[in-house]
């Protein structure tokens, strides 16, 4: 029907940057999250940036299975490889990314300094792409993510049923 009124299935692309150092749990995080039907043996195991995606359908359609989202999910593994960034988070994609920290809770005396070495990357690396965008669009975002935090609430335990739920 779609094709016959001329219409086309949108694919929403978003992408999820997950960093931390090794051994942290990030490709346990994929896991524990159902993220396994592109994944293979080797697929995330790398020494740099790892690349996998999951593909999302609507789920309140039921007669349609359509794809309507791709989340793409980059996996950087050292800090020492975050140059690589500019392939996960560039002008094109930083309005729809997020960035995933995770630690290694196993080390708590690590911590700290992880989330400042991690953060201090990430925060370098969105400067440096704000850096080759016209200052309209940076401050468009800008006015997103703050205008996101500012009307966030926290889900409430009826929220999780209705979504449990459908």
């Amino acid at each position: 029907l779609k094709e016959s009124l001329g219409q086309k299935n949108t694919i929403t692309e978003h992408n999820v940057v997950i960093v931390g150092n090794s051994s942290c749990g990030k490709r346990t995080l994929l896991k524990h999250l159902g993220v396994t039907q592109n994944v293979t043996a080797d697929s995330l195991s790398g020494k740099a940036l790892n690349y996998t995606y999951a593909d999302v359908s609507n789920k309140e359609d039921q007669e349609n299975d359509e794809l309507s989202s791709r989340i793409n999910i980059w996996l950087l593994h050292s800090e020492s490889y975050g140059d690589l960034l500019r392939f996960s988070i560039n002008a094109s994609t930083i309005s729809n990314s997020l960035v995933v920290l995770c630690v290694d809770m196993g080390k708590p005396w690590d911590v700290k300094e992880s989330l400042e070495t991690w953060s201090a990357l990430i925060q370098k690396h969105v400067e440096s792409v704000y850096g080759t965008m016209p200052a309209n669009e940076v401050k468009k975002h800008k006015e997103a993510i703050r205008r996101h935090f500012m009307l966030y609430t926290e889900p409430s335990e009826e929220d999780s049923h209705t979504t449990a739920a459908a």
